[in-house]
């Protein structure tokens, strides 16, 4: 398979830019970035055909038949790496100019970081942890530098020297042109000053992405939309009336009720006052922000108690607290979600992302970095993961029957694995691995109580940068 515009000027895997080709021919384009002249005069009607047939597109055809790339297309072709051309993201440009108009803004295509990744293996793994958010923002604004440096006016003369300038060798280089003039050095002409050290630069975000503390937020919010499981049960599972006048426990009703928000609150329990968190449902949330009685009134009904204190009025989903040392979010008044990301040496970085892309291929020594994994990943858990202590003790039991997996499972395994630690709701399931007495669900953490006296309450501003911890 070989492109048809070449790699060393814009990187396009798609169909429309690839051909099969005898690997004798491949040799004759030699390091030319167009087909020799007698093989496009032998094949122009055969093309032709197949374009005729819907085969291949006018757009293959053309660049199939190109004789040469001026400067005006090579110019073209290196502006669209760079250009955004997202309607949405020239709105948000627009609103950026109008609020700071003394402001150079730069808009970089997303596929740039993609491809300047996959050049320097800087691999992305959604499963491990969310730090790719930031570490994209930070690639973005380095391309986005060397853009501004190299090429601040981006005329097509310019561009098209530039690109004439690779040496010979350039169809090696296959990342496209803006990558490809990333990794390597450039030097002025004229004063001989080093513009762009490619090293340095290089060494720098391969430092700065191996950093371990990221800013991490999480949108707090109040839960609006259906008040409950709209499908009606009996009266031994029924926790909504069907109407206000009719008893559930009696009539029947809905199940599920769905919470808006969480109140923090201490009640009378016999001779002891207790603390507790309490769900709002969505159906009376309006109704208790007009009338504060009505709220006091429901909690004593629901905590059977006659002496109520509110201590926190309102604590919205996903809140961050600090449980007896262990980050969670708290999704309801009995259900926490894990928020400590998961970090990972570059090994395992690289060993999650081959095997996230199927690209891991069965060998001893990948059976030793996957039992390795294993192992490691335990150890996470017993160092930074208090409330996942019996988990961690369940996979340590069960070490001698990971090891005995075949390589497909044992893959499967490890992608599982990381579903406990992810920081969501996303659950673990092991039951078809036949592993020990390991179960599904592992990590879910509903059931619980919040213990006052050893949980935090972390208020973050947007960005993560500025927070507040208090106890209730």
């Amino acid at each position: 398979v070989d492109h048809i515009i070449p790699r060393s000027l814009i990187k396009d895997d798609s169909i429309d830019n690839k051909v099969l080709v005898l690997k004798k021919y491949n040799q004759l384009k030699a390091d030319r970035d167009v087909l020799p002249y007698d093989i496009i005069s032998k094949m122009k009607p055969y093309w032709e055909k197949l374009k005729d047939c819907g085969l291949i597109s006018n757009k293959k055809f053309y660049n199939l038949c190109r004789k040469e790339f001026n400067e005006e297309d090579i110019a073209g072709f290196i502006n669209r790496q760079i250009v955004e051309t997202s309607q949405i993201v020239k709105h948000v440009v627009n609103l950026l100019y109008a609020n700071y108009p003394n402001t150079k803004i730069h808009t970089i295509r997303p596929l740039l970081v993609s491809i300047l990744r996959e050049q320097l293996s800087l691999y992305k793994v959604r499963d491990i942890n969310d730090y790719h958010h930031a570490h994209d923002a930070y690639l973005t604004g380095c391309v986005a530098n060397f853009i501004r440096i190299r090429y601040p006016k981006l005329e097509k003369e310019i561009l098209y020297s530039e690109y004439l300038r690779l040496p010979t060798e350039r169809r090696k280089y296959n990342s496209g042109f803006i990558v490809n003039s990333f990794v390597r050095n450039h030097i002025d002409d004229t004063t001989g000053e080093v513009v762009w050290d490619a090293n340095e630069q290089i060494s720098k975000i391969k430092k700065v992405l191996n950093y371990k503390d990221c800013f991490i937020t999480k949108k707090v919010e109040e839960s609006t939309g259906e008040f409950y499981n709209q499908t009606l049960v009996g009266p031994n599972m029924a926790t909504a009336p069907i109407r206000a006048s009719l008893d559930p426990k009696i009539y029947g009703g809905y199940t599920n009720v769905n919470i808006a928000y969480m109140v923090a609150l201490e009640y009378r329990k016999g001779t002891q006052m207790k603390k507790v968190l309490a769900g709002i449902p969505i159906m009376f949330a309006q109704r208790f922000k007009r009338d504060q009685e009505a709220l006091i009134e429901y909690l004593k009904e629901q905590f059977r108690t006659n002496e109520i204190i509110i201590l926190k009025p309102k604590i919205l989903k996903s809140q961050l607290v600090d449980f007896d040392g262990h980050l969670l979010y708290l999704a309801s008044s009995g259900e926490f979600n894990n928020a400590k990301q998961l970090i990972l040496d570059y090994e395992f970085n690289e060993l999650v992302y081959l095997i996230d892309k199927d690209k891991l291929s069965e060998s001893d020594e990948n059976h030793k970095r996957l039992n390795k994994f294993y192992q490691v990943f335990i150890e996470k858990l017993e160092k930074h993961y208090p409330f996942y202590q019996n988990i961690a003790r369940k996979f340590k039991n069960a070490t001698n029957d990971f090891e005995k997996l075949d390589f497909t499972k044992k893959c499967k395994f490890v992608l599982e694995m990381l579903k406990i630690t992810q920081a969501n709701s996303t659950n673990a399931y092991f039951k078809n691995f036949g592993i020990g007495n390991l179960g599904d669900r592992m990590d879910r953490l509903n059931g619980k109580s919040l213990d006052f006296d050893k949980t935090i309450f972390i208020d973050q501003s947007v960005t993560g940068m500025y927070e507040k911890r208090y106890r209730l």
